[in-house]
């Protein structure tokens, strides 16, 4: 295989990761949140829930001036296998949460409802 820049061949040379393993960036991508689902608390609070790739908990991270800033992510004690969740904000404040409450499938379904704006 050819340097594309210099030409020189380099098929005896050990071919280098673009990323390095220690580098923060690859723990990013190992450890990545994904599709997050949001509510807001009668106090303007923010909350968005999110999973996070091979950890196998929901995280969540909080914004108290309206999503200019956040919290560091946070796990929180609900499993999830690298699944889709989502919330929806019921008209009374309660929060209704549908993920799936395994660390290892997508079996079962969760609905669990929080009485307490997202707090346990």
């Amino acid at each position: 295989m050819k340097n594309i820049e210099t030409g020189e061949d380099q098929s005896d040379k050990e071919q280098e990761s673009p990323i390095d393993p220690d580098a923060e960036e690859w723990i990013m991508l190992m450890y990545q949140n994904s599709q997050p689902t949001l509510f807001q608390r009668r106090d303007d609070t923010v909350v968005v829930l999110l999973y996070t790739t091979n950890l196998g908990v929901i995280h969540k991270t909080i914004s108290t001036n309206l999503g200019f800033t956040w919290s560091e992510d946070e796990p929180t004690s609900l499993p999830n296998p690298d699944a889709s969740i989502d919330c929806l904000k019921l008209e009374n404040g309660d929060i209704i949460l549908a993920f799936n409450n395994s660390t290892n499938g997508r079996s079962p379904l969760t609905l669990v409802i929080s009485y307490y704006e997202g707090d346990p």
